[in-house]
């Protein structure tokens, strides 16, 4: 003999109930997908911004030793190296621009960096400006 339940929905009303049941399954599962894509999204981006930070205290690091001879002089973990600076382009005359010399660039690990993201540009600035007229 089978147990007939008085509570459990039978025909269209077991359909409808089944349904959203299903629906709320489904539901789910995008919840759960969508949260699993915003947490790889947020761990690649953790990884670029520490990459970034750790490339931006090497870059700070670096000081200004002089500037002779059209090349500046910087110190980069312990040894003196010289630079070619450069403004926008490579031909532009860099005694017509020193109005912006904080935007001068050098290349410093495989890429142009501005003077003032280095770590003494404040207090070479000056030294630089009269280094630059005097020789060109």
């Amino acid at each position: 003999m089978q147990v007939i339940s008085k509570d459990k929905p039978k025909g269209k009303e077991f359909g409808v109930l089944k349904k959203m049941k299903k629906a709320k399954r489904i539901e789910a599962q995008k919840e759960h997908m969508r949260r699993a894509e915003n947490k790889r999204k947020n761990a690649e981006n953790r990884k670029e911004r520490m990459i970034e930070s750790e490339f931006s205290d090497k870059i700070s690091q670096v000081q200004i030793v002089g500037y002779s001879k059209n090349m500046l002089r910087v110190l980069i973990d312990g040894v003196e190296e010289k630079r070619g600076l450069t403004y926008i382009r490579r031909n532009a005359k860099l005694s017509e621009n020193l109005e912006n010399i904080g935007d001068f660039e050098v290349k410093l690990y495989g890429e142009m960096i501005k003077l003032k993201k280095l770590s003494n540009f404040s207090q070479m600035k000056e030294f630089l400006i009269d280094s630059i007229k005097f020789e060109g």
